[in-house]
């Protein structure tokens, strides 16, 4: 290729003649490529639609099967909890109207420790200091005479064992005698009495029915020397 002239702004091909040596070495240079194991290897790790899919669909599957364990999980939970309220609430209401009729009875006082203690306290504390207008009791066979003892048995709901026979008095009748030793129980509403206030009560008719045996007995022995009979 040459210019033809300067002037003229011509270009003159003088021709191409390849010489056919030039592509002696293309096939070395084709295995001297990484090309196809670069191809091969991103041939495997490539992006796969069908197997993502597949993928996807056994994931919302496990999903799927995730959530309705943990739905069931939580309905048990919840059914236990249920019936563990239900037995807890059976519980408390049987315990509740046992210790109702347990008060009823007059029983309260020794299932409550700390209404044990006042109970005893007051039972038991008999010190002289502790005492003010102290007097003797002068008639206590009347006073006995007045009570009308009685046998019963309990209501079934105010008993535990309604079946069994119980002795002792009717507290509307001990009020009208011994109205201080008898107390109306505040959680229930119902009449109770002190039936340790008696102790003293028949103390003391013991003495008075001992003195008069005592003098019914002299008299019997004077009597026959007071006559001259003896």
């Amino acid at each position: 290729m040459r210019f033809a002239g300067a002037k003229t702004n011509q270009i003159q091909f003088d021709g191409f003649n390849p010489s056919g040596r030039g592509g002696e070495s293309i096939g070395a240079a084709a295995r001297m490529s990484t090309m196809p194991a670069t191809y091969a290897a991103l041939s495997k790790s490539r992006w796969k639609p069908a197997s993502v899919a597949a993928h996807g669909v056994k994931g919302y599957g496990d999903y799927l099967n995730a959530s309705r364990r943990a739905g069931a999980a939580v309905d048990i939970a919840r059914n236990k909890a249920r019936v563990t309220k239900a037995k807890t609430k059976a519980t408390v209401d049987y315990y509740d109207k046992k210790a109702t009729r347990a008060s009823n009875q007059g029983w309260a006082s020794t299932a409550i420790g700390a209404g044990l203690g006042i109970a005893k306290l007051a039972i038991g504390l008999s010190d002289i200091t502790t005492k003010n207008t102290v007097e003797t009791i002068e008639d206590s066979l009347t006073t006995l005479r007045n009570l009308r003892p009685v046998s019963f048995y309990y209501n079934k709901e105010y008993s535990l064992q309604p079946e069994l026979k119980h002795y002792g008095f009717v507290a509307q009748e001990y009020q009208k005698h011994m109205p201080d030793a008898t107390y109306t129980e505040k959680s229930t509403g119902k009449l109770c009495i002190d039936t340790s206030e008696l102790i003293a009560l028949l103390v003391g008719a013991i003495q008075t029915l001992e003195g008069r045996i005592r003098r019914l007995e002299v008299k019997s022995v004077l009597e026959p020397v007071v006559s001259g009979k003896a």
